[in-house]
């Protein structure tokens, strides 16, 4: 066993933990060598906030455990992240009326629960109309992904002033922090 991992290495543990079964489903994002061949191309953006942070924190000089303690580490911030905007969004299920469940609204409440110290952080990510600005988000890939679960439940139902669009939200936001879970499990593994 090596003293360290390359980045390929950590990134096809990551993926064995998220696909559950195919620890090289995501080689067609990263070289042998640990360099990205499609940036944000995942077509999943979970799995694309997932290769980017992993990129961004790898260290090729740490330890084999640092690298997995430093993987944990920001999987299991992220999981927390995601779990308080869920909490967010479930505390307003009852106290706004169904009309209030508009995009403009839940980024706003979701960004609040993803960052208490920058509520507003996420205000430009829509327009004057509510559709997301393609690329304002791309420098926190799990806020992108937050935003781009409420637009595609908000648009299914817009117009109907429904509350499922929420109840769907929720349950994309459980399976990430279930995947994020599971990509952290596959890590503590490598260290039992």
């Amino acid at each position: 066993m090596s003293d360290h991992l390359t980045l390929h290495e950590v990134v096809c543990v990551a993926a064995l933990g998220y696909e559950h079964s195919n620890a090289r489903a995501w080689d067609h994002l990263i070289n042998e060598d640990g360099t990205l061949i499609a940036r944000g191309k995942a077509n999943d953006t979970l799995i694309d906030f997932i290769i980017l942070e992993l990129h961004d924190i790898f260290n090729s000089e740490a330890s084999r455990r640092d690298q997995v303690d430093d993987t944990i580490r920001v999987m299991e911030m992220a999981r927390d992240q995601l779990e308080r905007v869920d909490s967010a969004l479930l505390r307003i299920v009852g106290d706004l009326p169904v009309k209030a469940y508009t995009l403009r609204n839940l980024v706003k409440i979701a960004a609040a629960a993803y960052d208490p110290d920058e509520p507003d952080a996420w205000d430009d990510a829509l327009d004057e109309n509510g559709k997301i600005i393609e690329d304002v988000l791309d420098r926190d890939t799990l806020a992108n992904f937050i935003v781009k679960e409420l637009a595609i439940f908000t648009a299914l139902e817009s117009g109907t002033h429904s509350v499922k669009p929420l109840a769907d939200v929720r349950c994309a936001l459980g399976l990430a922090q279930d995947r994020l879970s599971r990509v952290i499990y596959a890590f503590t593994d490598l260290i039992q």
